[in-house]
């Protein structure tokens, strides 16, 4: 197992939040495997961290940021774009991401006015 430095990045960005959101390879690889859909989208992941419309926490993990992004054209017509983050220590990563129709509930952090 690699040194969690020496992932392979596939972008940093800096969130609407000023928090550091880093995709590596590794995670990439299994976002994809699971939502394939999300395949050659990372720069509408990163236009939805930078520029979300709306931003819930998790139910289910407090640490955990939804971002949201509507999007009119996608690989499976107009969708929402979500890209789920866990924020630790000012700094986040992506745990995963896929297109829906549905906000998830949860406290909302940020709404896009």
């Amino acid at each position: 197992m690699r040194d969690r430095d020496e992932e392979q990045v596939i972008f940093d960005v800096v969130s609407k939040f000023d928090k550091k959101i880093r995709l590596t390879e590794e995670k990439y690889n299994h976002v994809c495997t699971r939502h394939p859909e999300v395949f050659e989208e990372k720069e509408k992941m990163k236009k939805t961290l930078v520029s979300p419309q709306i931003v819930r926490r998790s139910t289910y993990d407090d640490k955990v940021w939804l971002f949201y992004r509507l999007f009119e054209e996608t690989p499976v017509t107009e969708k929402y774009l979500m890209v789920a983050v866990k924020i630790l220590n000012d700094k986040g990563f992506v745990v995963t991401s896929y297109f829906t129709d549905r906000i998830k509930i949860g406290e909302e952090i940020w709404r896009e006015k």
